[in-house]
């Protein structure tokens, strides 16, 4: 019982870090089109690079969390999960790749 507490708790942080570095790169973007509005500059938002970041944090919790599912529904709903969130992040990387 001590270890899926242990796992939980691994799995809640790191999806606090997945969550703070999306809404950290997210914020910056914003921040950076502001200024590209007002001040007339070509500055890019790097929103694209962040989002893939914090998207290996969320999947590395999903995965961590696969070792204590206990039913054949949690492991379909994980598999799912986990199957978009690569998809997403798969996505991400070949749009960052492209000019």
């Amino acid at each position: 019982m001590e270890t899926e507490s242990t796992i939980r708790l691994i799995v809640q942080f790191l999806e606090f870090l997945g969550i703070l570095v999306v809404t950290y790169g997210s914020i910056k973007a914003a921040v950076q089109l502001a200024i590209n509005i007002f001040q007339k500059t070509k500055i890019v938002p790097d929103l694209r690079r962040t989002l893939a970041f914090g998207l290996e944090f969320l999947m590395a919790a999903e995965i961590i969390r696969s070792v204590i599912v206990r039913t054949m529904n949690e492991l379909v709903m994980l598999g799912g999960i986990i199957a978009l969130r690569g998809l997403l992040g798969l996505i991400i990387h070949w749009e960052e790749k492209t000019p």
